[in-house]
C-alpha cells in the first residue's frame, strides 16, 4: 500500500510540474522573479503532496542561526527532498548544480531564470570560475547552496566531501552555514519508495571563512556524521 501511494504521490507531482511549468513559462523567460515564484508554488505542492498521500512531514530547527546577510550554505544530499526545502527556507536562493540539471528541458529553464550555477565535474580549471560566479550571486544579495558531497549518498553512508566550498567562502569572505538531515531515511536516493515519518532538517551555528580549513573541514564532518549517527570517522569511499 505504502508503495502505491509513493507511485500515485509521484505520478501527481510529476504531472503538476509539468503542467505548470508548461503554462507558466512564458512568464518566466520575462521575469527570473516569477520562475522563483512558479518554483515556490511547485516546492509547497510536493511538500502537501507527501504529507497527504505519504505521510510524510517534515521539522525544521536552527532557523535563529541563519544570517541576515548572503551566506554559503553547505548540506548533505540525500534526495531530492533537501533541494527543494533549502529552496524554500533559504531567502533568495542559488545552487551549486552539476551542468546537466540546467540543460534539461523544461525544469532546466527556472532553474537558468533563478541564476543557480552549473558546473562540469569533467573540467578540472572550474575552481576560478566558480568563484567569480559565486561572487556576482552573492553581491546580488543571493545565498549561495552547495551540496559539498557532490552527488546523492544512501542514508548511513559517507562520500568524500569535496572542500572547494572552504575556498570559494573564504575568496567572496562570507559565512559558512552547515545544514544537516534525514531526508534519505524516509526517500532514498534512486527510489520512488517513500515512508511514513518526519524528516528533521537543522540549520546549524554559523562558521567563519576565515577559520582554518582543517577546522572547518573538522566541523562539518562531525555535523554530518552526528545526523547520521555514525561514531566512526572512516568514510564509505575515503581513506
Amino acid at each position: 500500500m505504502q508503495f502505491i501511494r509513493s507511485l500515485f504521490q509521484s505520478i501527481l507531482f510529476y504531472g503538476v510540474v509539468t503542467f505548470l511549468g508548461i503554462i507558466c513559462l512564458p512568464g518566466a523567460y520575462l521575469s527570473a522573479s516569477f520562475a522563483r515564484k512558479v518554483l515556490s508554488v511547485l516546492g509547497h505542492f510536493m511538500f502537501w503532496s507527501l504529507r497527504i498521500f505519504v505521510g510524510l512531514k517534515w521539522q525544521l530547527s536552527g532557523m535563529k542561526n541563519m544570517p541576515k546577510n548572503p551566506a554559503l550554505y553547505v548540506a548533505q544530499h540525500q534526495s531530492m527532498w533537501e533541494t527543494v526545502a533549502l529552496f524554500m527556507i533559504v531567502p533568495n536562493s542559488v545552487f551549486v548544480l552539476k551542468q546537466s540539471l540546467l540543460d534539461m528541458p523544461l525544469v532546466g529553464v527556472y532553474f537558468r531564470r533563478c541564476g543557480f550555477i552549473g558546473i562540469d565535474r569533467q573540467n578540472k580549471s572550474i575552481l576560478r570560475g566558480l568563484i567569480k560566479k559565486c561572487r556576482s550571486a552573492l553581491e546580488g544579495d543571493h545565498n549561495i547552496i552547495i551540496f559539498p558531497e557532490g552527488r546523492r549518498v544512501e542514508y548511513g553512508d559517507q562520500a568524500h566531501i569535496n572542500l572547494s566550498f572552504i575556498k570559494i567562502a573564504s575568496e567572496v569572505n562570507v559565512p559558512i552555514v552547515p545544514v544537516t538531515h534525514n531526508s534519505g531515511k524516509f526517500w532514498p536516493r534512486k527510489s520512488m519508495m517513500k515512508k511514513q515519518g518526519v524528516v528533521e532538517l537543522n540549520v546549524h551555528k554559523v562558521i567563519n571563512s576565515t577559520e582554518p580549513v582543517l577546522e572547518i573541514k573538522e566541523t562539518i564532518e562531525r555535523l554530518f556524521y552526528d545526523t547520521l549517527g555514525l561514531q566512526e570517522c572512516t568514510k564509505k569511499g575515503q581513506t
